[in-house]
This record gives structure tokens, C-alpha cells and sequence, in this order.
């Protein structure tokens, strides 16, 4: 048995828990004198939130059991409040969601003050600060600064506007923040469960649980083309090949919806229970926003919502990330369903840096995309001059190209027709394009719009109009990414398309493609080809699909990858070939195991293939017994199998 006074003492503890503190309180009963002194607030809350109302003769009865009645009454009433809105809690509160008291100060002008004086270090109250967005900037801006640290302490750092940037850096140097945790009062995505399954018209009915924004809404960035995935309800594991968009929306009741798919293929494996997840995708809302600065660094650092988790664009890069989780947060404030989601698009996406990111010892889960891609830009040449001379196009500003940095030129067919450095830039503004530039592939597309005439130092030959130019300066080379843990992503787990690095003790599980990807994109005009890459001793488990191997080299034109090592790997339970390697010229691959994968396609498709490949080593390798093992084709050169 439990009495009425312990009964109602774990409701409120829990209700407070959830919700915050509950603020309306009536006292006024008669037996109050009765009560146990740790109980009397407790009662005095669910007086006031009307969970208890007591007696005809205003007693309570404290001591007396609680009969099966009372508790329905008392849990029916406690569900009917978990169903109101939260209250937003007020600066000085405790916040039982990040175990601190709420502080709204004016952080960024402490920091500017402290940085002024000449300190070098910030060290924060521990606590929970609710930041406001500083202009276009972001919540907090690193902006010409270096050498400084902000240490957190083990704060959070509560964002109120989702569609703007976390931390921004811009012109900074050596700016390291630690022991933090950073999360969006009102989160970047949505959150719902599956109440039905429709096969007959391809349709999902779902419900927005308690303490999660309604983004159907609100329609807050909201379009038809929302993105959207799903995630089991179990275990809040990313469901491989279900992600889509919706082709119409219905409101069915308060926070109930019904969303139809084009077909029926995309409710396969679904269930009633399981969560959908998503958001709309923008431009902003980066947790951390790393431009145009160098060597800056994230230590003991955790982001539970965003757009994109860390976004590297320009300058010299050579950023350290060590010790940061990417992953679900805790449940919102009245909530009672755990999250399943973190950021909208790639946990880190890295671009047009000298130096690539240093990440070691992180984790990065549950997000919409890639969980790292870094990479370069292509360009097109519109116009051969001369040897040294051409016209470039691309379809932004020439922001990330200058006078010593080093082309990298190929043809319209991804043949390298050589490397030189750049002497000269001149902006074409009146130029006329002749030639045919545009690049487009599903909903990604390039069109030409600026022109520079670029000299060389020295000649290459066989620039022509539609050749492929990287800037090999500027691609993000020296990257090193060991001992991180990527789990439950909906495409890539790490994608590279800079040089000179390693990705090493990593484990990447349950990615919706390759676990590991080594290849440019020229549908995105993401550069380059891949050089000098070492994967080494990592483990990939439930990776790859119909289309690309659990590690997987590639390139959509030319074969230009080259000097790449796979060696040490351990694969189990991939969906298709365990290694998928092509377009390479000079391969290693040495020492890998091959534990298990689908049984679906043991002799139809090979555990390792090469292709397209010249100059390679393959020994030492372990696969299962009975399976096709290696397939090599005769476009491949110059193999040796051990």
C-alpha cells in the first residue's frame, strides 16, 4: 500500500521533473497539522495544479492509503496536465531538463569585456544560459579575436532561435571552448510517433508528442518537400531506406496528422510506435560555425539540436575537435518520449580549408545527413586562351581561389591533365559564356554565372571548355578523424574528398550508405579526387547499400583517386559489397576482416570488388567461407592478389 501523501509526493516530484516546477499552490486543509513535513508542499502543489482536491470536509487524509480510485483519479489528472503546454521557465529557476539554474545575462558582452581587459580565459558559474541570437552572427560571436577560452564549466548554453548559429568564429585564431553543452529551447526538428499505418494509399498517421514542437504547425520553414526519416521505436535506431518526403499533409485533431508517400515502398518496415523525424533544411541554424579562422578547438563539448552540427568554411582551418558528442539530447520539457534525432543535416561538414579538421575521440549520432564531409570546390573552365591562360566559371564568388594557390586541372572527362600554380586573377564582368557548363543531377545543379581569366605560372595543356579545375590548396588536406564512434545516420558516416589523411579507430554503425566514402562529387561540385588516404583498423557494422559498399572509392568521371590504403578494417553485417573500390590509381589493401554480411546476396555479389583500379596489392585479407570473395574486372591494370 502507499499513502495518499506518498502517492501524491512522486506525482508532483514527477510532474516537476517533466515540467518544471509547479508554481500554483493551495494550502487550507483541516488535518494539514497531520501532514509528514516533507509532504506538505508536494500537497499543496497538487492542490493548486488540481491533481488532489481533497474531502467534503476539507480534509486530506494524508495518512490513509491511497484506495485504486484515488490513484486513477490522481493519474488520470496528472496525464491531463502532462498534455498542457510547458510554462517557459523564468531566469533564477532551476531547469530540471540540464540540472541548473537559468541565467540570462548578457554573455557575449562578458566575453567582449573579458577579452578587452586581457584575459585569456573565461571560466562561467556553472548554470543555464539562455542566449538571444546577436544580429546575423549567431548567439554568441568570436569575431578578430585570438587566443582565448571560453570554459563552460559544465554549463549549457540554451539558443532561442533554432534558425540562427550557435557559436560563430570569423577572423579568429586559437579560440578554444571546453565544458560545454549547447541545445535549442525550441528544437530545429520535429518529432513524431506513428499511430497507423494506411498501405491501401500509401499513408502514415502520427501524433507530435507532449514537450515537442509542432512543426505542422507552426510551419515554421515549413514545405511540402520537409524531410523526413524514421527511427525505431526500441531502440531510436535510424530505419535504413525509409526517408522521404511527403507528397500531401492532412491534420487529423490537436498535434495528429496523416502524411501520404508517393509509394508504397516507403512505409515498408515500418511499424505503429516508431518515431519520424526530420525538419526543413536552411542555410542557418549551424550549431558551430567555424569561417575563415584558424587552429580554434571544441574539448568536452556536447550539441543536442541543429541545422548542422559543425560547419568549417575558408581561411587556413587546422581546427581541433576532441572529446565532442553530436547526438540526442535529453527530453524536452514536457516530455516524457525520449529524443531519436540531433541535427537536421551533416554533423560536420568542412569546406574550402587549407588544413583539414584534427576530430579525435568524439561521437556523432542521429543526425540527417553525412556524419563528416569534407572537401574542396570544383570549377569549369568556359575558355582555353593559351596554355597558362583560360577562362573559370563558377557559379558563386570566387571567395576561396588566390594568387600561389595551386590548380589542379583535369578534362571534361576527369582525365588529370596536370597541376600549376595560379599567377594571375582578373574578374570578367561583362564576359559571354559560349559554352555548355551547366551540371545538373537529381535536385542539385550548377550554372554558370562569374568569370576570372586565370594565368598560370606554367603551361598545362589540354584546358578546354568544360575541364574540371580544383583549387589543390584549398581541399581540406590533412584531415585526421581516429577513435570517433558514428552511429544511426541516414547517408554517409565519413566522407572525404581532401588528401593527405588518415581516418583510423573509428567505428561507424547503421549508416542508410558506404560507412566509409572516398570520392568527389561533381554533382554538387564538391572537390576532389582523393590522394594519399589511409583507413585503417576501423569497424563498420550495418553499412552500404545496393549502390555502394560499407567502404567505398569512387568517382562519378575519370579515375584520378590515388595512393589509398585499407588496411586492419573489421566489417560485419553489410548490406552489399563489404569493399566497393574503384577508380583508383595506386591501392592497398591489406589485412582486413570480413566478419559477416547480408546472406541475401552471398554468390550474386562479391565481398570485395576493384575496379577500374591500376597498381594495386590485395593480401592478407579475411572473408567468410562459401562467399564470392574478390571480383576484379578487366578494366582494372597492374593487380596482384596474395
Amino acid at each position: 500500500p502507499i499513502t495518499r501523501e506518498e502517492m501524491t509526493s512522486v506525482i508532483v516530484r514527477l510532474a516537476e521533473k517533466i515540467r518544471g516546477a509547479l508554481l500554483n499552490k493551495k494550502d487550507g486543509f483541516t488535518d494539514a497539522s497531520s501532514f509528514a513535513p516533507w509532504t506538505a508542499e508536494y500537497i499543496a502543489k497538487a492542490a493548486g495544479e488540481g491533481i488532489v482536491t481533497g474531502n467534503p470536509d476539507g480534509s486530506f487524509n494524508a495518512r490513509g492509503n491511497a484506495t485504486r480510485a484515488e490513484a486513477a483519479v490522481m493519474i488520470k489528472r496528472f496525464r491531463d496536465l502532462l498534455n498542457q503546454a510547458p510554462r517557459k521557465l523564468e531566469a533564477g529557476e532551476y531547469h530540471p531538463v540540464y540540472g541548473g539554474i537559468i541565467y540570462e545575462v548578457d554573455l557575449q558582452k562578458m566575453i567582449d569585456e573579458a577579452y578587452a581587459r586581457g584575459e585569456k580565459t573565461l571560466t562561467l558559474e556553472k548554470g543555464v544560459y539562455r542566449l538571444t541570437p546577436q544580429g546575423k552572427g549567431g548567439h554568441l560571436r568570436f569575431v578578430d579575436m585570438k587566443d582565448f577560452t571560453l570554459d563552460g564549466n559544465g554549463s549549457t548554453l540554451l539558443y532561442q532561435s533554432p534558425g540562427a548559429s550557435g557559436i560563430h568564429f570569423e577572423n579568429s585564431e586559437n579560440i578554444h571552448l571546453k565544458n560545454l553543452q549547447t541545445d535549442c529551447e525550441k528544437l530545429s526538428f520535429y518529432q513524431a510517433k506513428i499511430t497507423a499505418i494506411n498501405p491501401e494509399d500509401f499513408s502514415i498517421d502520427f501524433v507530435v508528442p507532449n514537450g515537442y514542437r509542432d512543426y505542422f504547425e507552426d510551419k515554421s520553414g515549413f514545405t511540402d518537400q520537409i524531410y523526413i526519416e524514421f527511427h525505431e521505436a526500441e531502440t531510436g535506431d535510424y530505419i535504413d531506406a525509409n526517408n522521404m518526403t511527403f507528397s500531401k499533409l492532412e491534420k487529423l485533431g490537436n498535434r495528429q496528422y496523416r502524411m501520404f508517400s508517393a509509394t508504397a515502398s516507403r512505409t515498408k518496415g515500418l511499424k505503429v510506435g516508431d518515431y519520424i523525424a526530420g525538419g526543413h533544411r536552411t542555410a542557418t541554424g549551424v550549431s558551430v560555425n567555424f569561417l575563415k579562422s584558424k587552429q580554434c578547438a571544441l574539448t568536452n563539448y556536447t550539441i543536442w539540436s541543429g541545422q548542422v552540427g559543425l560547419f568549417m568554411s575558408g581561411g587556413y582551418g587546422d581546427h581541433r575537435i576532441d572529446n565532442v558528442r553530436l547526438e540526442p539530447g535529453p527530453r524536452p520539457l514536457g516530455a516524457i518520449d525520449d529524443r531519436v534525432f540531433s541535427t537536421v543535416a551533416d554533423a560536420a561538414h568542412i569546406q574550402r580549408l587549407e588544413v583539414g579538421p584534427k576530430i579525435y575521440n568524439s561521437r556523432f549520432c542521429n543526425m540527417g545527413d553525412d556524419g563528416f564531409n569534407n572537401y574542396g570546390r570544383f570549377y569549369r573552365a568556359a575558355e582555353r586562351i593559351s596554355d597558362k591562360e583560360f577562362v573559370l566559371a563558377t557559379g558563386t564568388s570566387l571567395d576561396s581561389l588566390f594568387e600561389g594557390d595551386t590548380l589542379r586541372l583535369y578534362s571534361a572527362n576527369g582525365d588529370g591533365l596536370g597541376d600549376a600554380k595560379v599567377a594571375s586573377i582578373t574578374e570578367l564582368p561583362n564576359y559571354v559564356n559560349k559554352a555548355d557548363l551547366d551540371v545538373s543531377y537529381d535536385a542539385n545543379s550548377f550554372s554558370a554565372k562569374n568569370f576570372y581569366r586565370i594565368k598560370l605560372e606554367t603551361a598545362v595543356k589540354g584546358v578546354e571548355p568544360g575541364s574540371w579545375i580544383t583549387n589543390a590548396s584549398r581541399n581540406c588536406s590533412g584531415f585526421e578523424i581516429k577513435n570517433c564512434y558514428y552511429g544511426n545516420i541516414r547517408s554517409r558516416g565519413i566522407l572525404i574528398k581532401g588528401s593527405d589523411g588518415v581516418v583510423e579507430g573509428n567505428t561507424i554503425y547503421n549508416t542508410g550508405s558506404a560507412g566509409i566514402l572516398l570520392a568527389p562529387e561533381f554533382n554538387w561540385m564538391e572537390a576532389g579526387f582523393v590522394r594519399n588516404v589511409v583507413v585503417r583498423n576501423n569497424t563498420l557494422i550495418q553499412n552500404g547499400d545496393r549502390n555502394q559498399g560499407a567502404i567505398y572509392v569512387y568517382s562519378m568521371l575519370g579515375r584520378e583517386n590515388r595512393d589509398i590504403t585499407i588496411e586492419g578494417n573489421t566489417i560485419r553485417d553489410c548490406a552489399y559489397e563489404a569493399m566497393d573500390l574503384t577508380c583508383i590509381k595506386g591501392l592497398i589493401v591489406r589485412n582486413n576482416v570480413v566478419e559477416s554480411r547480408n546472406p541475401e546476396f552471398k554468390t550474386a555479389v562479391p565481398v570485395l570488388r576493384i575496379d577500374k583500379v591500376e597498381d594495386a596489392e590485395v593480401y592478407g585479407n579475411t572473408f567468410p567461407e562459401g562467399w564470392t570473395e574478390i571480383e576484379v574486372t578487366e578494366d582494372t591494370k597492374n593487380i596482384v592478389v596474395k
